[in-house]
Order: C-alpha cells, then structure tokens, then sequence
C-alpha cells in the first residue's frame, strides 16, 4: 500500500549486524496483534465513515492509522480531541471531519476516554473525608 509508505522516506539499506539485532529484538519482543476493542472498532468506523476508500490512498490518513497501531484507538482520538501539543493540534485540523465523529464516541465510552485522568486524580489528591456517622438512635436513650 503506497498510502501507509509514503511517510516512510527512502529505503536505506543495513547491515548485517543491524539486521541481526533488529531480528533478535523482534523475536524477543514479538508484536501481539490483538483483536480491537468495542472503542477501537467504534473509533475505526468513524474513520471508515468519514473518509471512506480514500483512507486507503492518502497518505494523511496512513499515518493516522498507523498512530491507531501504534498507541491505541483511544490515545488516537485524545490527541485529536483534547491534544495540547502543536503536533497534535495539526492533526487535529488534518482530520476535522473525524474530530466530529470522534466526540460521540467519547460521550459513549467517558470509562475508556477518561482513565488516564482518574489515575492522576487518584495518584494526585487526597482521599475526600468522610462525612460523620450519623449518631445512632436506640430505644430509651431519649432523655429529654
């Protein structure tokens, strides 16, 4: 697919000794493919829908869907949501048209979006205190 190898650059060749270490490390750490989630396949529609064949041939939405195999679905459609840093910024303004699709998905699934941000709320700030316990109320303590 020209689409997802046009961001590449130009082929450069190795040597044997970068093969050989690129080879032990994938075999060291082999790449799991795993079947996507209800959120990922949720976010790969909405990319489906909004762009249709063509998310085969630009080169733009390559490189989108290889950040979706790289970091995730979720961590994809923060960075077009929410993003904060210029880069993510640019690709919010790439993919408008996704970004439209992308906030129901996060409305529907707020447990998959917003799990990063519970975590540092949890790691970050104290417990809320408790409120009193009620004073309990047994039979003859009336002393009026």
């Amino acid at each position: 697919m020209p689409a997802l190898d046009s961001a590449s650059g130009p082929m450069i060749e190795l040597t044997d000794e970068e093969v050989m270490s690129e080879t032990a490390h994938r075999i060291a750490h082999p790449h799991i493919l795993q079947r996507p989630d209800r959120v990922e396949l949720a976010i790969l529609t909405a990319l489906a829908d909004t762009y249709g064949a063509q998310i085969l041939t630009h080169a733009e939405l390559g490189y989108a869907l290889r950040l979706v195999a790289r970091y995730g679905g979720v961590a994809f459609a923060q960075r077009i949501l929410w993003g904060e840093s210029a880069a993510d910024r640019q690709l919010a303004v790439m993919l408008t048209p996704a970004r439209a699709a992308f906030a129901p998905i996060a409305r529907a699934f707020p447990a998959a979006f917003l799990a990063e941000a519970k975590a540092a709320i949890a790691a970050n700030c104290p417990p809320l205190p408790r409120p009193p316990a009620a004073p309990s109320t047994t039979p003859g303590s009336d002393r009026e």
